[in-house]
């Protein structure tokens, strides 16, 4: 079955949604067939090794344009930056970068040895590979794969997303003792948890349905038939019009909107901003998917995903009653060239920050506030313009090559 790609609607963050939730998503996954969504993945005793005597294995991820990334070595060489993705049956890797693994491409649906900081060495089940170049401009590195549930499916996972850390235990010596809210999960397609929440709008009942975990999606996406069925577009109106490419000739069509509240498992998370899916095909139609949960929620937990038992705990930290900042520029923003230090602007909202101070497409961002775009990845200058009520020097290149500065006081869209 080929693989398609999931919640890459956003995968190229060209445009606003982008700048405003960081909805990038490292989702691959494949578009089963019933037989092979329903298949068990039972756990091959040879797949797995802890080191030595030990039941669990802490290793440390990054948190990039809120998704983990974390490093391990690949058939004994490296460590490369993989993603952590509940939201992949398995785990391809860049097709661009098997020179780099030392892997040829007939060699990879047989499967690899990854092995994580802390000794742990988990075998894959051939994912086969997929372009990932598309991804890298918006963390500013190259990634070498994509950790899905062919590994993760062995083990209780633990996300602590304060302490960027995360926890393989052994599922059959684990037993959770803290006081976060367990959640019976299921399976969607066989492999992605789900659990039930709430979307909560103002002067209305509260929106029960499913939320599915995506470690790799950076973004919250509330699906087309959630979207129609309570006619969102309509009912909420801080809401930002955004139509996005995807890759490989997918478009995703969205609303950026913010909502009264989410509800998991007796916690309630404010004014978050989601995703308003308008697609008509794809992943984001199907009726069982209901909100697709990406890293801007889920960092403000300490996650566990306890795959063979099937359940979700949750437990908020520190980080739980932040605001969620929206874009306040307008500005729609792709970065390029061999180092992605190249950033451009891609589209401009009308009667926006930006549309004010006569920004305009094709120009070329140099500097923000004197210092050189070349420090910053792109979802890190997504964030310096998300300030409301700061004003910011903006230096451009135009396309006649002048260079000039212009002042944009920062007003949140939605």
């Amino acid at each position: 079955m080929a693989i398609s790609l999931r919640a890459a609607l956003f995968l190229n963050v060209l445009l606003l949604v982008a700048c405003q939730l960081g909805i990038a998503s490292q989702g691959y996954t494949k578009m089963l067939d019933d037989e092979n969504a329903t298949e068990s993945h039972a756990a091959d005793a040879g797949s797995v090794r802890f080191p030595g005597n030990q039941s669990f294995v802490r290793t440390p991820f990054e948190l990039l344009a809120n998704s983990p990334y974390v490093n391990v070595k690949v058939n004994g060489k490296g460590p490369f930056t993989f993603a952590l993705d509940t939201g992949s049956i398995d785990s391809p890797l860049a097709s661009e970068t098997l020179s780099e693994l030392g892997i040829q491409p007939k060699d990879t649906t047989g499967g690899v040895e990854l092995t994580f900081e802390g000794g742990l060495r988990v075998k894959t089940e051939g994912g086969g590979t997929v372009s990932m170049a598309g991804l890298w401009p918006l963390i500013k590195r190259r990634f070498y794969g994509d950790i899905g549930y062919d590994v993760l499916k062995h083990f209780v996972v633990e996300f602590d997303y304060e302490k960027k850390v995360m926890t393989f235990y052994d599922a059959t010596k684990y037993e959770y003792a803290g006081s976060g809210a367990v959640l019976p999960a299921t399976m969607e397609m066989g492999y992605d948890p789900q659990i039930d929440g709430e979307l909560r709008i103002a002067g209305s009942p509260p929106i029960r349905t499913r939320f599915t975990i995506d470690t790799g999606a950076g973004g919250t996406v509330v699906t087309t038939p959630l979207v129609k069925r309570h006619n969102l577009t309509e009912r909420l109106t801080q809401k930002v019009p955004f139509p996005g490419p995807g890759v490989n000739g997918m478009v995703f069509d969205t609303l950026v909107a913010r909502v009264m509240e989410i509800g998991l498992g007796g916690y309630s998370v404010e004014k978050p901003l989601i995703a308003l899916s308008l697609d008509t095909d794809g992943v984001f139609t199907m009726e069982s998917m209901g909100v697709n949960l990406g890293g801007n929620i889920l960092q403000r937990f300490s996650m566990i995903v306890d795959y063979p038992h099937k359940q979700v705990i949750l437990q908020p930290n520190s980080q739980f009653h932040e605001p969620f900042p929206a874009d306040a520029s307008g500005l729609v923003l792709k970065a390029q060239g061999d180092e992605f230090k190249t950033v451009i602007v891609v589209g401009v909202v009308p009667g926006s920050p930006a549309d004010e101070a006569g920004i305009q497409e094709g120009d070329i961002i140099s500097g923000i506030d004197g210092e050189s775009t070349d420090k910053y990845a792109l979802w890190q200058i997504q964030d310096l313009l998300k300030t409301s009520g700061k004003e910011r020097t903006i230096t451009l290149l135009k396309k006649d090559r002048r260079l000039t500065a212009v002042k944009i006081k920062l007003r949140a869209l939605a």
